[in-house]
């Protein structure tokens, strides 16, 4: 079995690992893996939500450029996590399961933090 790993390319040679790494506890990836569909959702999501908070932290003061990996990190977890809610709740069809799980679903009902796309500053100008 093969295993994919993903990796986000921020500025220079800095990178934010997301793939699968069984001594790696903090991926994504291992956080939603099936072996976890046995503990509670709220625990699960909570994990990963306390995960993507210090990756966005992380990422806000040490880079000045992160939009593009704000973008693939969020779109990374939006698919991880509906891979394991289709797994939880048995749904084979994966079309069902997005339109079951959609990106809206994940953010208000199941409580997912929300990664920002852009960086939370502007550039300095002098007539502002």
């Amino acid at each position: 079995m093969s295993v994919a790993l993903y990796y986000i390319q921020s500025f220079g040679t800095a990178t934010c690992r997301l793939g699968t790494n069984k001594s790696e506890p903090y991926s994504v990836t291992a956080m939603t893996h099936r072996r976890m569909t046995p503990k509670p959702l709220n625990v699960v999501i909570e994990e990963v939500n306390t995960a993507l908070r210090g990756w966005v932290g992380y990422f806000h003061y040490h880079y000045r450029n992160c939009t593009h990996s704000f973008t693939h990190i969020k779109r990374h977890v939006e698919q991880r996590l509906a891979i394991h809610l289709r797994r939880r709740y048995k749904i084979r069809d994966k079309g069902a399961g997005d339109k079951r799980f959609t990106s809206r679903v994940m953010y208000e009902r199941f409580g997912l933090y929300k990664v920002p796309t852009t960086a939370g500053w502007t550039k300095a100008h002098a007539l502002r």
